[in-house]
């Protein structure tokens, strides 16, 4: 399915818009594919489901692309007069850019070591390749972003690699946890899923954060399920998660709580509160 923006007339669409056409002339005389991924990936989906811009505000764009070594992320950054060891951070029309490596690159344990020994944990972005939506912008430019619940596994691992300095991750999570029943997605829930409308006694925003964490459990081979199961069954940081999604405690909590559920693959248990 693609995401018809091309009409919009959001300032920060057309700003990623005009950044983006000139990436996309670059990388494609690399061949390099790349995916619009952070807080600019997140408005385009919101824009797409809700029509409205989310309250945090984006000021660059981050982008993942697939390489196997740092010489491909050099030689992508030389394109655009970056030099050395910050070639992963660019600037275009004055916004900067963040290339985020990943694929063959990545370590066995879905790692990828930057150079100063920075370690990043990049589980996700190439599930998110796989299950990636086109998105239409303004002057009939097509770009690939993650899917909703690609992007909802990206901010719950960012969340967990980083929660001790930034809760931004957390309030993305709730924001998108959020746009799970409406809309479309609330037309899909009772369609496709009226299962969990009935398990949840039609309380359709749990039933469709149960969906998205069902949707984030199908992206995954077993030992990448595995992994992100170890990371969202621990209470204690659950509670504080919910606590840095920064809505009304208790109903962030449900969600969370329905979302892993979905995760855990718990089908026919009921949430209790």
């Amino acid at each position: 399915m693609t995401l018809d923006l091309s009409k919009s007339t959001d300032p920060e669409i057309h700003l990623a818009a005009t950044v983006l056409r000139e990436l996309d002339a670059v990388a494609s005389r690399t061949g390099a594919e790349f995916l619009v991924v952070g807080a600019t990936a997140r408005n385009m989906l919101a824009h797409s489901i809700t029509g409205a811009t989310p309250e945090r505000a984006t000021h660059d764009v981050d982008i993942a692309v697939g390489v196997a070594d740092w010489d491909e992320v050099w030689q992508l950054g030389s394109m655009f007069g970056a030099r050395g060891r910050r070639s992963h951070r660019i600037a275009i029309g004055g916004i900067p850019v963040d290339i985020i490596p990943c694929g063959a690159i990545e370590r066995a344990d879905r790692t990828v070591a930057w150079p100063g020994d920075f370690t990043m944990n990049t589980l996700g972005f190439r599930e998110a390749f796989g299950s990636a939506e086109s998105v239409l912008l303004p002057g009939q430019l097509m770009v690939r972003i993650p899917s909703i619940a690609a992007q909802v596994l990206l901010k719950l691992v960012a969340w967990y690699d980083r929660h001790w300095t930034s809760t931004k991750d957390a309030v993305d999570l709730r924001t998108m946890l959020e746009w799970s029943d409406s809309a479309q997605l609330l037309e899909e829930l009772y369609v496709s899923r009226f299962d969990l409308v009935e398990m949840y006694d039609y309380d359709t925003a749990l039933a469709g954060a149960h969906r998205i964490g069902n949707a984030i459990a199908a992206l995954l081979d077993s030992s990448e399920l595995a992994q992100v199961r170890a990371l969202v069954q621990d209470p204690q940081l659950q509670v504080r998660l919910a606590g840095d999604m920064r809505g009304v405690f208790d109903r962030s909590h449900q969600r969370l709580i329905a979302m892993i559920s979905g995760v855990l693959g718990e089908h026919e248990q009921r949430f209790v509160e």
